[in-house]
């Protein structure tokens, strides 16, 4: 069975650079998890 998950986040504004790097590594950490599948931004 596979399923979509949509996720929605509020970012603190004048962070984007902190907020790019740490999607970026969360995105990274998730590639690593058993049976993710894929990701969209």
């Amino acid at each position: 069975m596979q399923a979509k998950i949509i996720i929605k986040r509020k970012f603190i504004k004048g962070k984007k650079r902190e907020i790019i790097a740490l999607l970026r590594e969360l995105r990274s950490g998730a590639l690593q998890q058993p049976g993710y599948i894929s990701g969209e931004t």
